[in-house]
């Protein structure tokens, strides 16, 4: 009976970064596989050990809100699905190997501490470093389901014996700095009070400490009061906002379409929760301009007048234990191997729904709480206020990133490739 034991050493998290111009950067994970035996014999009967970095892809049991797929292709789903007993019973799970390598076991006798640190010839560590492909998502937990990723290593003995060992862990995605802000704009045609609104997310810290904004706030031209003792503006007396998680549960399934055969990912699950709410209190005013010989109030008539509302976003909520960045369909653009290989070896890497895909999206609501406020021009005083309609439920796309200190991006261009020059063996195979 063989004693041979497998061990790895692996960072508990490996940052992946991405940046939106310039694209993505990962470094190679470092890490070591440990060896050891009562009898040195015994690891020089193995060979080599493969290495493998797993992705495990599950999904939760939810309803969710469901998916957004249209009334006929769900009937048609419906009528060319064979029905499963207990559906809900089966967890959803897409194993998938990301990376691999063959790892030689090195020929060294009992008392070589060439590059491996033997401890009375009976434990060797073998480094290694394995290629991080950094267009994939991270580690996260998701209303609807989770990402997690694993590394194994699995060899034989000369006995035919299958050893092998796994080790939990992280990869995080962070931000490198492309840009300060980012800017959406939404126009209300059919708004008789506020025309267009544009959001300003200011990229420079972290979500979670607060995610700073500007809301600029575009209404039409008003009549000046029929007093000319008095003046009148529109004001911004309040905003209320909230942020939602929208977590989708999609499958790659192939289409024929005329002829042409292509992947389509379809809709599985939809879930949307609400991360954080609030009320922004404060009174902006929007002032007529004045009037002066380049400017006069005819070109008001053409004009929107706006004022801009800058505050933050908190999105810190005790309920909720983790809030996943934004997953989108590009971080699975390839087409990575099921890992039903490592099957035998490891029955948590089972796969039952092959191209299931998890992304996360969010954004923010707004309500505005607006009114026509009248002031005595002299005393500037208020002498009467007109409530305006506040509902407006206006949506706009919401970064919620984990930013990285430092340019992380030229450090990473800087780095050499991995090195084994103290290795006497040659360097990994990747396959």
């Amino acid at each position: 009976m063989t004693s041979i034991q497998l061990k790895l050493e692996i960072p508990e998290k490996h940052e992946i970064y991405s940046n939106k111009l310039d694209g993505n950067y990962s470094r190679p994970l470092t890490g070591s596989l440990v060896i050891s035996s009562n009898t040195h014999a015994e690891v020089a009967s193995l060979n080599q050990v493969k290495i493998y970095l797993v992705r495990v892809l599950t999904e939760k049991h939810t309803k969710g809100t469901g998916g957004s797929q249209p009334l006929l292709q769900r009937f048609n789903r419906l009528i060319t699905t064979t029905p499963k007993s207990s559906p809900s019973a089966i967890a959803k799970q897409n194993c998938s190997i990301i990376e691999s390598l063959a790892l030689h076991v090195p020929r060294l006798g009992p008392e070589s501490q060439v590059g491996y640190s033997p401890e009375n010839g009976r434990i060797y560590k073998i480094p290694f470093h394995i290629p991080i492909p950094a267009n994939i998502p991270g580690t996260e937990k998701t209303a609807l389901g989770d990402i997690s990723y694993c590394m194994v290593a699995s060899t034989s003995t000369i006995d035919g014996k299958n050893l092998n060992t796994s080790c939990d862990t992280q990869l995080v995605r962070r931000v490198t700095q492309d840009s300060p802000s980012v800017q959406h704009t939404r126009g209300y045609p059919k708004s008789s009070l506020i025309r267009k609104m544009a959001l300003t997310q200011h990229l420079t810290a972290n979500a979670k400490s607060g995610i700073p904004i500007s809301l600029e706030i575009f209404v039409p031209p008003w009549n000046p009061p029929e007093r000319h003792t008095e003046y009148n503006c529109i004001a911004v007396r309040g905003i209320r906002w909230r942020i939602e998680e929208l977590s989708k549960v999609l499958t790659q399934v192939d289409c024929d379409e005329q002829g042409y055969s292509e992947t389509m990912p379809i809709e599985e699950n939809v879930s949307t929760r609400e991360i954080h709410s609030g009320f922004q209190k404060g009174y902006w005013r929007i002032l007529p301009r004045p009037v002066t010989a380049s400017h006069s109030a005819k070109d008001d008539d053409d004009e929107d007048w706006s004022i801009e509302v800058p505050f933050k976003l908190d999105i810190s909520n005790p309920e909720i234990e983790t809030i996943a960045p934004e997953i989108d369909l590009s971080c699975y653009d390839s087409n990575f191997p099921s890992a039903d290989q490592l099957t035998s070896q490891q029955s948590r890497f089972t796969t039952t729904h092959p191209g299931l895909m998890i992304t996360v999206e969010h954004r923010v609501k707004f309500d505005i709480l607006m009114s026509e406020d009248t002031f005595d021009a002299e005393t500037h005083s208020m002498v009467d206020r007109k409530p305006l309609r506040t509902a407006l439920n206006a949506s706009f796309p919401l970064q919620i990133i984990d930013r990285a200190g430092g340019n992380c991006a030229e450090s990473l261009d800087r780095d050499n490739p991995p090195l084994y020059e103290d290795v006497p063996i040659s360097s990994p195979d990747y396959v």
